[in-house]
C-alpha cells in the first residue's frame, strides 16, 4: 500500500465515521430517545462515540499500527485500560458513577491482556485463551456490564466494549496467525458476499417451491 493510498483510506475512514455519528445524532433525535435518558444526551453520544471509534477503526489497521508500536508486554497490558474511558464520560455527568462498576471497566481489559501476554503460541489456542473468550462471553451474556450504562435505550454500549476488548485482545496482544479484522471493501469481499447471496436466493427459492 502507498502511503498516497494509505492516507486516503485515513481520511475516507474518518469521514464516514464523523458521518455516522451525525446520523446517529439526527436519528436519536427524531426517535424521541433522548427523553429516555434524563437529559444525559451528550454524554451518551460522547460514550458511543468512544465505543464506536476502536471497533470502527480498527477495521481500517488501527490494530496493526497498535501492535507495531506497542513493543513492551507491559505497554500491551496497560494500554486497553483506556476503555473505561467512556464509563467515565457517560457517568460523571450523569451522576450514576459507581467505583466497584469503574474498578471492573478498567481493570478488566488489565487482566485478560496479562492473561494472554502469558502465552507464548501464535498458532494453537491454549488455556489462556479459553479462559479470555469464556469470560468475554459471561461479561456478554450475563449482562454484567449493564450497570455502567443503565438505560435500556443504552444496552449497545456494553456490546461496544466488549467487542473493542476481543478485537484488541486478539490483534494487538494475542496476534494469532490468520486472525484479521477489516472493513475495507475488497474485490474478494465483494465476490464472497455476492456468491453467498445467490446461494441464499436459490435456498429461499427452493423452500418457497416445497
Amino acid at each position: 500500500m502507498t502511503p498516497t493510498t494509505a492516507h486516503s483510506r485515513k481520511t475516507w475512514a474518518i469521514a464516514l465515521f464523523a458521518g455516522i455519528l451525525l446520523a446517529m445524532r439526527i436519528g436519536i433525535a427524531r426517535s424521541g430517545i433522548a427523553a429516555s435518558l434524563d437529559g444525559q444526551l451528550r454524554p451518551a453520544l460522547l460514550s458511543f462515540a468512544l465505543l464506536l471509534a476502536p471497533l470502527w477503526f480498527f477495521g481500517f489497521g488501527l490494530g496493526e499500527w497498535l501492535a507495531q508500536r506497542l513493543r513492551s508486554p507491559w505497554s500491551r497490558v496497560a494500554f486497553p485500560a483506556l476503555l473505561g474511558v467512556p464509563y467515565l464520560v457517560f457517568a460523571f455527568p450523569a451522576g450514576t458513577l459507581r467505583w466497584s462498576v469503574a474498578i471492573v471497566v478498567f481493570l478488566l481489559p488489565v487482566v485478560l491482556s496479562a492473561t494472554l501476554e502469558s502465552s507464548a503460541s501464535t498458532r494453537n489456542l491454549v488455556w489462556q485463551d479459553g479462559l479470555v473468550l469464556g469470560t468475554l462471553a459471561a461479561v456478554y451474556l450475563l449482562r454484567l456490564l449493564t450497570p455502567a450504562w443503565p438505560y435500556p435505550k443504552l444496552s449497545v454500549l456494553p456490546k461496544l466494549y466488549v467487542a473493542d476488548l476481543a478485537l484488541y485482545l486478539y490483534i494487538v496482544v494475542r496476534k494469532l496467525d490468520g486472525v484479521g479484522y477489516s472493513l475495507v471493501p475488497s474485490r474478494h469481499a465483494f465476490l464472497v458476499g455476492r456468491e453467498n447471496g445467490c446461494t441464499s436466493c436459490r435456498l429461499a427459492s427452493d423452500w418457497a417451491r416445497c
